[in-house]
């Protein structure tokens, strides 16, 4: 199921790899030799049993929040910090507290809400997580309308919402008013292409004070920064530039997920062929850097993990292929 989802976009036909460092900005750099890691020791922190059918994870406050898109008894299932469980809620389906199939949460935790992007409804939805476990029914408070192809979206406002859209030809962000439904802002983000889901397809967090927002991208070996203030960009590549491959043979995953505090952003690289992707097993690499795009250090865990999230407080969490939820420490 989960390598259906990863690839469910990904159709288009390639014919060769060329190098271009400036697919987002000019002020792009390559670090050859990252030197400063670290290894980190994992502990198990939840069996599969519990989070059967896991697909993300996100640590919020005082929980740790498992999604799930093949569980019938609730796709959002709640543990605390220490790895207890304490419920499941949430279903698929068309009413205002139900999600489709192309739903999740966007990291953002705001006054006990959790904030969840559905691509497919075009909404932005808040999810009182304590109400939720309380009444095992999903409680959502507040709902944004974003628009179509919305493949992130976050809350800036009760009056504000913010989403990445992908175009016929490229992705750009949008802001927009939720009364008035109005676009307030475009910002057009990479060059024209003509298959922009397979060149520039990213996962997206936002500050914890809204006004940067970094993208990690999937295909392209980059990480973008780009300043909501003033549109300045920073994007970086580890190893080698970023490159676009039009030979699907030649093409890899890099970046597989994305998380942040306010002080740094972590992102999971995997740095593999689409046919090793999510099959073949490796010690994976997590790149941090801070909110300004500056390459801080990269760590090193032995488990194959897939999915990551850091707390508050820094610590960092992460999910394997076969749902075991790991807890990790300094080695």
């Amino acid at each position: 199921m989960k390598k259906i989802l990863i690839f469910l976009f990904f159709t288009v036909s390639f014919m060769g790899c060329h190098k271009n460092s400036d697919y987002f900005c000019d002020n792009h750099r390559v670090i050859s030799n990252p030197e400063d890691s670290i290894a980190l020791i994992s502990e198990l922190l939840v069996l599969p049993d519990s989070a059967a059918g896991t697909d993300y994870i996100y640590s919020v406050g005082n929980y740790i929040v498992a999604t799930s898109y093949d569980r019938n008894d609730g796709i959002f299932a709640v543990y605390d910090s220490s790895g207890t469980f304490l419920g499941r809620f949430g279903s698929f389906g068309r009413a205002s507290n139900e999600f489709s199939r192309g739903m999740r949460p966007n990291g953002q935790y705001l006054n006990g809400e959790l904030f969840v992007n559905d691509v497919n409804f075009n909404e932005l939805k808040a999810i009182n997580i304590q109400l939720s476990l309380d009444s095992a029914i999903c409680v959502v408070n507040k709902i944004f309308k974003t628009g179509n192809r919305a493949m992130a979206s976050f809350y800036l406002n009760d009056d504000e919402v913010l989403f990445e859209q992908e175009t016929y030809d490229s992705y750009r962000i949008v802001v927009a008013d939720r009364n008035t439904k109005s676009v307030k802002r475009k910002v057009n983000l990479y060059k024209p292409c003509d298959n922009p889901f397979s060149a520039y397809a990213d996962i997206a967090v936002i500050s914890p004070n809204k006004d940067k927002l970094v993208l990690a991208m999937r295909f392209l070996n980059q990480v973008n920064f780009l300043s909501l203030k003033d549109n300045k960009r920073v994007s970086v590549s580890l190893y080698e530039d970023a490159s676009i491959c039009e030979d699907e043979s030649k093409g890899r995953e890099y970046y597989c997920d994305l998380t942040a505090n306010s002080d740094y952003i972590y992102a999971l690289y995997m740095n593999q062929s689409h046919d090793d992707a999510y099959e073949k097993v490796k010690p994976m690499e997590i790149h941090v850097f801070d909110w300004n795009g500056n390459f801080i250090k990269k760590i090193i865990v032995n488990e194959y993990i897939t999915r990551i999230s850091i707390s508050a407080s820094g610590t960092l969490y992460g999910c394997d292929l076969d749902d075991h939820i790991y807890k990790y420490k300094a080695a």
